[in-house]
């Protein structure tokens, strides 16, 4: 149960800040006039990313629990639920593909693989978190 639960021990806003650094260096790695990256987007996918959790685990006596919500929607479709309700912008739609696509594998929990660049990099930033962190 410790890997279900690695983010709420090493700490979402943790894993959220080291997401948005790594989300930052490869940006500026990738930094060139033949990559054209809308940055803005990537910073907000990466602190949104998993803000369906807040919704999905609370605390009962010391211990992690399980919320009805993470069984009837995960924090991945109920992050969309969240973002969908509380951001008006034209970018929404791409938003939310950072968010839908960020485990990348339908295996690892996504309901679509990454298309767009900026997606690629908030799933790459995230899993090297996830993994090191």
């Amino acid at each position: 149960m410790i890997t279900k639960f690695f983010h709420l021990y090493f700490g979402l806003l943790e894993h959220t800040v080291q997401t948005i650094k790594f989300s930052l260096a490869i940006i500026s790695n990738l930094d060139n006039k033949d990559i054209i990256l809308d940055k803005d987007l990537i910073i907000a996918g990466a602190i949104l990313h998993d803000i369906g959790k807040i919704n999905c685990y609370r605390t009962e006596n010391g211990f992690f629990e399980i919320t009805e919500t993470f069984l009837k929607q995960e924090h991945i479709i109920n992050g969309i639920k969240i973002i969908s309700q509380e951001i008006k912008s034209k970018k929404l739609d791409d938003l939310i593909h950072i968010i839908a696509s960020h485990h990348n594998l339908k295996d690892w929990g996504s309901p679509i693989e990454p298309t767009m660049d900026e997606a690629w990099i908030v799933h790459f930033a995230e899993n090297l978190s996830s993994k090191i962190g």
